[in-house]
């Protein structure tokens, strides 16, 4: 005989097994009292408004150049807020340091804190096992916040978000002739979303972790013109063995850096990012990274803290979301061929390569933990990035 898969609860307020049952309007509005609440906002379909342009003007033999604009502009793209949060204002501390005091008149329950709380005494079965409604006193966060009733309240999938895209795209294209053929293609654009600085706050325009505006690769086949049907030396067998028929080839990719993501954070400088540049192949200080000489700020008092401190939920956030960038990707790859026919219908290839030609390591992101003594610092490359690597060959191809 199987035992029953779904036993009754004997241990819970309402025994039940342990898959929830609906309960209709049995508790009317005291329904999740004490508990977290999501709802859903009126769904609204995405789409995207797109304009671009290309103009594409051929000169010289087999050359053309090519300019291009897009802009796209993504509508009704959906956000989570969380409307139970403390209103910005009047209540959130503007002060650029940590504000301690609004702090505690905020979150803390201890002597000459704290609200009484309204809801105590609901008893069983709102209490949900939570402290809100079982508690004598509450935080004034959460007697402040919206539907105070409940732990939070968050609407999901507000079709209120939307993003902005322009990018000026050039190509310069050589068709393959005199032995050369040549693209060049670079971009240069900027990628804007509306985001939250805030819970619950404003939706402000932002560049986003997928906003990279420059980029530029290059990708070239030449064949060297020496040897047989070539434009120089191609009356000697002998000569066209040792130097004729090399074909040397290149891809060159360069791609601006992530931006960086820095997470909660207040800075209390001098009002301005200039003190914000980062260079992570400057090793002369703080091993590559933030120059934090301006920064770091030692206060008259023994402990030395940053000007950029990671605050908590009770500061008005100022500081982007995402600045400055993580080291850019700068890869150099190149190869060299020559065939030798040996009969008519086979050939032997020798070919020589080199992956990352230049040895250029990406690094990842420097540590943005504000509070942290490796603040500033690049530790590490980033993965999938190798080093110089040569290889050579010989291939029969028939």
């Amino acid at each position: 005989m199987l035992d029953d898969p779904f036993p009754v609860c004997t241990s819970c307020a309402i025994p039940a097994n342990p898959i929830l049952q609906p309960q209709g309007n049995l508790y009317g509005i005291n329904q999740n009292l004490g508990a977290a609440m999501a709802f859903t906002s009126p769904v609204k379909v995405p789409y995207t408004e797109r304009v671009s342009f290309d103009i594409q003007h051929q000169f010289g033999q087999n050359w053309m150049l090519e300019a291009g604009y897009i802009m796209a502009h993504g509508v009704h793209l959906s956000y989570n807020n969380a409307i139970s949060a403390v209103p910005v204002l009047p209540y959130l501390s503007r002060s650029p340091f940590l504000d301690n005091t609004t702090t505690a008149n905020l979150t803390s329950t201890a002597t000459g804190f704290g609200v009484a709380n309204p809801f105590k005494g609901l008893g069983a079965p709102y209490t949900n096992g939570t402290s809100n409604l079982t508690a004598s006193k509450i935080s004034a966060t959460a007697a402040l916040q919206a539907y105070p009733e409940y732990s939070s309240v968050t609407e999901d999938l507000i079709p209120g978000d939307s993003t902005i895209f322009n990018g000026l795209n050039m190509r310069l294209q050589k068709r393959m002739s005199n032995g050369l053929d040549l693209n060049v293609n670079s971009t240069y654009s900027k990628l804007l979303q509306a985001q939250q600085l805030n819970a619950g706050g404003p939706l402000i325009y932002q560049e986003v972790s997928a906003d990279f505006p420059w980029k530029l690769s290059v990708t070239a086949i030449y064949q060297l013109p020496f040897g047989q049907g070539r434009r120089w030396m191609n009356n000697s067998r002998i000569l066209d063995e040792a130097i004729g028929g090399w074909q040397v080839s290149t891809i060159y990719g360069f791609l601006i850096g992530a931006p960086i993501s820095w997470g909660n954070a207040v800075y209390q400088g001098n009002g301005s990012w200039k003190d914000f540049h980062n260079d992570p192949h400057n090793y002369n200080t703080n091993h590559g990274g933030f120059n934090i000489a301006t920064i770091l700020n030692v206060n008259t008092n023994t402990t030395a803290t940053y000007n950029l401190e990671a605050p908590n939920g009770q500061n008005y956030r100022t500081f982007p979301l995402n600045l400055l960038r993580q080291d850019h990707e700068n890869n150099f790859d190149f190869s060299a061929m020559k065939n030798f026919h040996v009969y008519e219908t086979a050939l032997v290839q020798l070919r020589f390569d080199a992956f990352n030609g230049f040895n250029h390591p990406q690094f990842t992101s420097a540590n943005v933990s504000p509070n942290s003594t490796s603040f500033g610092n690049i530790t590490s490359v980033a993965s999938g990035t190798s080093p110089r690597q040569l290889q050579g060959g010989l291939h029969l191809i028939f």
